[in-house]
């Protein structure tokens, strides 16, 4: 007895194959390229900012919470297409650097670093104890040391008269960065960037026309 056949015909649609592959230059890659370049750069984001909170004693959520990121644009192009992640806060800059750099104040004559006005490092300063108030309170005075200056408290009388220091005051101060936002950036780049363009490719090919 002849057993029965079974035929089944498979055609490729090769009008819909030829609109993409001509497309997909001018569309579909520079869509997939500028979704995969701001995905990673979230990812460099996240891993920026846990470093921040691992390396740096924070006051705030400010500070972290001003790393940005600048989404990549499929209009500029494959060429000059970019995401960029970084700092909205001016003062993170020589904490996120690759090199240490010499931080001056941007108008008063010192720049003042606190020795003996904070109890706790997780807390701001308040005002009263800053430089400028703390030199009204009783046995404050200042001294000259080379090109620094010296914000000192006396307290007591004869052997128990004790000094503190207060603030140290400097001209210019030598920082070096906690972090090094580049070089995060740049790992996470290597790791993320080709496994988030190849999801970003299967989602410009899903929704292609």
């Amino acid at each position: 007895m002849e057993q029965p056949r079974l035929d089944i015909e498979v055609t490729l649609d090769d009008r819909r194959l030829r609109r993409f592959l001509r497309a997909a230059p001018h569309d579909q890659v520079p869509f997939a390229a500028a979704l995969a370049l701001t995905n990673t750069a979230k990812h460099a984001q996240g891993e920026v900012q846990e470093a921040m909170r691992r390396n740096l004693t924070l006051r705030s959520t400010w500070a972290v919470r001003g790393i940005r990121v600048q989404r990549a644009e499929k209009r500029d192009g494959l060429r000059r297409m970019a995401a960029l992640v970084g700092s909205r806060d001016w003062f993170m800059a020589d904490q996120l650097d690759e090199h240490s750099n010499i931080r001056r104040p941007r108008q008063a004559k010192y720049r003042w670093q606190p020795v003996g006005v904070r109890t706790d490092k997780g807390r701001k300063i308040p005002k009263r104890k800053r430089p400028n108030a703390i030199l009204e309170e009783k046995g404050v005075y200042t001294i000259r040391q080379g090109r620094n200056l010296l914000v000192l408290q006396r307290k007591g009388r004869g052997r128990r008269q004790r000094i503190s220091l207060l603030y140290y005051g400097t001209p210019d101060q030598n920082l070096d960065p906690a972090i090094s936002l580049h070089d995060i950036a740049r790992a996470t780049a290597k790791r993320k960037l080709p496994v988030e363009f190849a999801r970003a490719m299967k989602r410009a090919i899903r929704t292609s026309r």
